[in-house]
């Protein structure tokens, strides 16, 4: 089992966090690779890393939904498990109803699903602050996608997917 984190804030602007909650999805706004060909790689895409990040993830994987600035530290947003790992995109032609939650748009991502199960509303509004961590994990946890290590971070997330309704005091 490994552990992700998932950035929704996107173009540093749109908080997408409670779109990842209610949709049961966590996602990369990033435009995935063409299929390769001749002439295309599978690397051509906006983000070839953060892509092949999205690729790694497997079922039962903990994924969470982070934003992250080395002054304020991590805030963990959403916890949960993957439960659909094949990275697909989250539009309304798969039959997602964005439209509904998040008014003429059509498409969040190529993302893979999650079951949320912290914090217990799905409405973007409760977060956990874990505010200076020691282990100097901030090159990776400005990402859009990463795999976290860190055992501070992974043992407050097991709490947290463990008890939906802990609030931080």
């Amino acid at each position: 089992m490994s552990i992700f984190g998932f950035g929704a804030s996107y173009g540093g602007v749109t908080d997408v966090t409670s779109y990842f909650l209610q949709l049961g999805v966590a996602c990369s706004g990033w435009e995935p690779s063409t299929p390769p060909n001749a002439t295309a790689s599978l690397h051509d895409g906006e983000a070839p890393f953060i892509e092949a990040t999205l690729r790694s993830i497997r079922i039962g994987d903990i994924a969470f939904i982070k934003s992250f600035s080395p002054g304020a530290g991590l805030r963990i947003k959403g916890v949960g498990l993957v439960t659909d790992a094949r990275p697909h995109e989250i539009d309304t032609t798969a039959l997602y109803p964005i439209e509904k939650i998040w008014p003429s748009e059509t498409r969040l991502g190529t993302g893979v699903k999650v079951r949320w199960t912290w914090p217990d509303v799905h409405d973007g509004s409760v977060f956990w602050l874990l505010p200076q961590l020691t282990d100097r994990g901030t090159n990776m946890r400005t990402g859009t996608i990463y795999e976290e290590h860190g055992p501070e971070v992974a043992a407050i997330l097991m709490d947290l997917m463990l008890d939906p309704t802990m609030r931080q005091r």
